[in-house]
């Protein structure tokens, strides 16, 4: 449970390319590539924790420890909530007639 939503926040951003900009939804896999890169194969190759932070499940806390931080679930919550709301407001301006 503690890992949806960093998984919500990859699909948040694919909303949101799909909404500002609907000829390049190709675009909406970047998001899912760079998650995937990051999280299994940045530690592999030695990158910065800045850049492991880009993706969402970096910041998914490790529910077995005794003491929880769930600070990270709140911003990752954060962001996928103005990946939505861009979406949303990119929908809302395409004009479906066409």
């Amino acid at each position: 449970m503690a890992t949806v939503p960093a998984v919500w926040t990859v699909a948040a951003v694919s909303v949101a390319a799909v909404g500002a900009r609907p000829a390049v939804s190709l675009v909406a896999w970047v998001g899912v590539l760079a998650s995937f890169a990051l999280t299994l194969l940045g530690p592999t190759f030695g990158l910065d924790d800045w850049v492991l932070g880009i993706s969402p499940f970096w910041h998914v806390p490790d529910v077995a420890a005794p003491d929880v931080d769930l600070t990270g679930l709140g911003w990752v919550s954060l962001f996928t909530l103005g990946f939505v709301l861009l979406g949303l407001a990119g929908f809302r301006r395409r004009d479906l007639a066409r």
